[in-house]
């Protein structure tokens, strides 16, 4: 199975194709190898986690009358994908969350160095009523514990609304810290 591995930011999943001719494959084999490369998204390349964003176009498949069936042109498709997932120099995706606190004044500075410490990145702080806004973008990881430092922080008077922003490349000190070194 010779598969053409590409990026594909706009797709959830896999967008999967074939440039063979009709007479080449028949619909049993050609679900068996996308069903193959599916599985190898399913373990990716970086410390196993799952890809997503990917276009696999199939180019070339060899066919023995005698001995190809659906099992092996999933198994060989599932071995072509991870080694041009391999080849592609993968990258790690993590959920960012758009983050809006509002905050009295005398607290500002210390939730924006708490942000800070989470990687968070502050777009703008602006007055709304009596109180601070900050809107800023921060990994979702980093937020974990955020309501209790942020009451603590804030003696309860700050309160804050988190919802999903995008898919963000993850920091290279972050994924060696993943990957346990390595990388």
């Amino acid at each position: 199975v010779l598969l053409e591995v590409a990026s594909a930011p706009d797709v959830s999943g896999l967008q999967f194709e074939s440039r063979l001719p009709k007479d080449k494959l028949n619909d049993e084999m050609l679900r068996a190898v996308k069903a193959g490369a599916e599985e190898a998204m399913q373990v990716g390349v970086i410390a196993a986690y799952a890809m997503t964003g990917v276009k696999i176009t199939v180019l070339d498949v060899t066919v023995d009358p005698e001995r190809s069936d659906a099992m092996s042109f999933k198994i060989a498709s599932s071995m072509a994908a991870r080694e041009a997932f391999r080849i592609a120099s993968p990258i790690l995706l993590e959920p960012t969350m758009s983050v809006e606190v509002l905050v009295p004044d005398d607290f500002l500075s210390n939730i924006i160095k708490d942000l800070n410490s989470r990687r968070a990145r502050v777009n703008n702080v602006g007055l709304r009523g009596h109180l601070q806004e900050v809107d800023a973008v921060a990994p979702l990881s980093g937020m974990f514990g955020y309501t209790t430092d942020l009451r603590s922080i804030s003696q309860g008077r700050a309160t804050y609304t988190m919802r999903f922003a995008s898919y963000e490349q993850v920091p290279d000190a972050v994924l060696k810290r993943i990957l346990g070194g390595e990388h």
